[in-house]
């Protein structure tokens, strides 16, 4: 009688878990105007408002864009996001800044033309042309050179660039977006970003909170069961997990999500 009693409770915490999931009206999944592949996962008060924040920046004009949080804050779904509600025909490039050195990094977003330096053996394109009139994301600004600085503040207010080495301005269309995982006006404080560039960008401003805040412990549940739902990690011979425990749900919760 114990067990059937305990049985009955389980599968009426498991319906109501459900109902929560699929409910349409708790926003959970930012997926009714986005492909499967940028879904935005949340109910907490701080993941609404940055959802409602990514639906009225794509609507503006604002360009450029700056999105700010910590490494895993998911600053580039974000930016898909984005790009998708305002050019979901168009292409989508991005480039880690932390990754290139600084002549690597300038070639690659001019791109260059034939004999600009040794061993430009022929003409390259660069991601801010081939951005075309969609979107470029310039991810972990924060870690651009400062001459490179100096150049994408020109680009941002002239809307033109030129290839390295060339002489002919070509008109940039593309929507200019630039992530950070640091403070950037505690970057320009320390003289490592420029105050310039810090406030052309910080116009349309999205800052994600991690999930270690107060602010979106709720999301934690959501998410596992979002994962739960969607992995295809787990073979079948090892069988599907389709629910998680309590004390499991209490060890996510508790866990601090570095990175």
């Amino acid at each position: 009688q114990d067990y059937a009693q305990l049985e009955r409770i389980i599968n009426r915490i498991k319906s109501k878990s459900k109902d929560f999931i699929n409910n349409k009206n708790t926003s959970l999944f930012f997926s009714d105007d986005l492909a499967c592949s940028v879904s935005m996962v949340g109910s907490s008060k701080a993941m609404l408002n940055t959802l409602n924040m990514i639906k009225l920046v794509a609507a503006s004009k604002c360009n450029p864009i700056l999105i700010v949080g910590e490494t895993g804050t998911g600053k580039e779904l974000a930016a898909k996001a984005i790009h998708v509600l305002r050019h979901p025909n168009e292409q989508y490039v991005a480039v880690n800044c932390a990754a290139l050195t600084a002549n690597l990094l300038e070639s690659e977003l001019f791109g260059h033309v034939k004999g600009s330096f040794t061993g430009a053996d022929r003409e390259k394109t660069g991601l801010l042309e081939l951005a075309g009139s969609g979107t470029l994301l310039l991810d972990e600004i924060s870690e651009m050179p400062m001459e490179l600085q100096a150049k994408l503040l020109r680009v941002l207010q002239e809307k033109s660039f030129r290839k390295v080495g060339g002489v002919k301005d070509i008109a940039c269309n593309a929507t200019i977006m630039a992530s950070s995982n640091r403070n950037l006006k505690n970057e320009v404080q320390a003289n490592r970003f420029r105050r310039d560039l810090y406030y052309r960008l910080n116009i349309c401003p999205i800052t994600l909170a991690p999930l270690r805040s107060q602010m979106r412990r709720q999301d934690i549940r959501i998410l596992a069961e979002y994962f739960l739902r969607t992995s295809t990690i787990c073979p079948d011979k090892c069988g599907k997990i389709t629910s998680l425990t309590e004390l499991a749900v209490e060890a996510l919760e508790q866990h601090d999500w570095p990175g």
